[in-house]
């Protein structure tokens, strides 16, 4: 299986300032025929209808998350606009780059909330709680992704990387601890809740469920999920594949050395791979 780098670079390096964006109506009106197919998984070969499918993409969590995030300057933490997202398109159309992976689906951390009530930036509020602004993000990113024939490889939380709102953040939620994510019942639950909202969701800016969006390649269950226990790999990749089994499943444990778990109902076991600096 094709191993994507998982560095967090932002969008912003690759994009180019000079190119237009269509606002997501025009999007949609605009949009080209997308993808005839979903892919598939036959043994240890990816499928674009009868053809083999081999690809070349990129990390580019600016697609979805606050651009200069690492800089944590509340003013700065605003999701890309449509702008920013086509422009970003435009180039992995132009490098020919047919798959994009996306990173995290944050949730809000308890103790932070805006002084006036409204909701924070954050996909997921809360358990069972989430942004319907945020996820118009995704919508207009779906939208694009058929326009460019860009397959998306989305990220549903992390537990690496989790200071945007993880594992650790639906823990927070319950009065738990982080390492209890993967077992505590009710956590369980508030992360069942999330794949319900997202797998089930429709997308308003095409009309297309996310369940029947050709764009959409695979759902991981977090980045770099290093703790999960085989047990709960299992149960929720079934849990996912019984609501969406047109959609491929992805592993991120990201634990190099060790076996894969090997599941019917996962199709994509991935490594992430980081280069190593020699000392002068």
């Amino acid at each position: 299986m094709n191993a994507m780098n998982a560095r967090r670079l932002p969008a912003g390096p690759l994009l180019c300032c000079f190119l237009a964006a269509a606002s997501p109506e025009a999007v949609a009106q605009d949009e080209r025929q997308g993808f005839d197919h979903f892919i598939t998984r036959q043994g240890g070969r990816l499928m674009d209808g009868e053809r083999a499918f081999r690809f070349l993409g990129v990390n580019m969590p600016g697609l979805v998350l606050p651009y200069d995030w690492t800089r944590y300057l509340p003013e700065r933490l605003q999701l890309p606009t449509p702008w920013e997202q086509e422009d970003a398109f435009k180039t992995l159309d132009q490098m020919n780059l047919r798959v994009v992976r996306l990173w995290n689906l944050p949730i809000r951390d308890p103790q932070e909330s805006l002084p006036d009530g409204r909701m924070t930036w954050h996909y997921v509020q809360g358990p069972g709680r989430f942004n319907e602004k945020s996820f118009k993000v995704i919508d207009n990113l779906l939208a694009l992704a058929n326009k460019y024939r860009v397959r998306a490889l989305l990220d549903l939380t992390a537990e690496s990387g989790d200071y945007l709102g993880g594992i650790g953040t639906y823990a927070a939620h319950r009065g738990k601890k982080r390492a209890e994510f993967y077992t505590d019942s009710q956590l369980k639950e508030d992360y069942r809740a999330t794949l319900r909202y997202v797998l089930t969701r429709t997308n308003k800016i095409t009309g297309v469920p996310y369940r029947e969006d050709k764009a959409i390649l695979a759902w991981q269950f977090g980045n770099e999920m290093r703790s999960a226990p085989d047990a709960w790999l299992s149960e929720m990749a079934a849990f996912i594949k019984g609501l969406d089994a047109n959609h491929l499943v992805s592993e991120t444990r990201h634990r190099p050395g060790q076996p894969l778990l090997v599941d019917p109902n996962i199709d994509l076991p991935t490594r992430h791979l980081y280069a190593k600096r020699r000392s002068a």
